[in-house]
């Protein structure tokens, strides 16, 4: 495993402690709190330039992006450079994942825009095209890297720029605001009836569900409970599960340079 995609994968699952309990994760973060832990990475520039460019429904306007490709490459730069230490929480390391997958995943679509669907770029996800530690990644690489931390909403609210992907969050991720946003991000996205249509008597939900079943069923026990934790109206009626087919359209809000 010379890669750095095994590497890192490694690294984080040894260096991360083995809990028994809720209690005890929530121990942890307790301890962060009396050493006044402080996140070292600022992301207020990726923050800054999203705001700037994504609607208040999370549309992606990739023509601004290249507009201000100065300072994104900047951004890009900084995001890849980071070192990932062994003093950061792990709610620090996921949130910086996060930030690296959702930036990458608007330049991937920004430099091949105004293509309309991600089939006309390609498979996005297997594409190398940016580098970290002297080696060329793909948006799949940083995926894998983020599945080590077993948090099926993470997985979920990654940019993927399609109409049926989960919009992304106008603010960059934090250790600080992960919670809370990760939570808030999944709910709205299972109320969304064009994305995932629930009732007494029917359950029709995105393929993108369907596509982290496995993950979904290790951590959740399986789809059905996922989905009530989240949803406001029970699947306990018998509903048969019926997934959504995927529109890879590009979600953007501005068609031409």
């Amino acid at each position: 495993m010379n890669t750095l995609k095994n590497t890192l994968i490694i690294l984080l699952v040894s260096i991360k402690p083995i809990l028994s309990s809720g209690q005890a994760l929530a121990s942890i973060d307790e301890n962060d709190v009396v050493n006044n832990f402080v996140e070292t990475k600022n992301y207020d520039a990726w923050s800054k330039i999203l705001r700037k460019n994504a609607s208040v429904v999370g549309a992606i306007n990739y023509t601004g992006f290249k507009r201000d490709h100065r300072e994104f490459n900047r951004i890009l730069k900084d995001l890849a450079t980071t070192e990932v230490k062994r003093s950061w929480t792990r709610k620090a390391e996921l949130a910086h994942w996060i930030n690296v997958y959702n930036a990458y995943s608007i330049k991937l679509i920004s430099d091949h825009f105004p293509a309309k669907t991600l089939a006309e770029i390609g498979k996005v996800e297997k594409i190398k095209f940016f580098e970290i530690k002297n080696e060329m990644m793909s948006l799949h690489d940083l995926e894998a890297i983020i599945k080590t931390y077993g948090d099926v909403r993470a997985l979920l609210v990654l940019h993927r720029g399609a109409k049926s992907a989960i919009k992304i969050n106008k603010n960059a991720y934090t250790a600080e605001n992960l919670e809370e946003t990760l939570d808030k991000r999944v709910r709205v996205f299972i109320h969304n009836q064009e994305k995932n249509n629930i009732s007494a008597k029917e359950a029709k939900v995105s393929s993108l569900i369907k596509n982290y079943k496995k993950e979904i069923d290790k951590e959740y026990g399986s789809i059905k409970k996922f989905l009530n934790t989240y949803s406001k109206i029970s699947l306990n009626y018998g509903q048969k599960i019926e997934f959504i087919n995927y529109n890879d359209t590009i979600d953007s809000y501005q068609q031409t340079f």
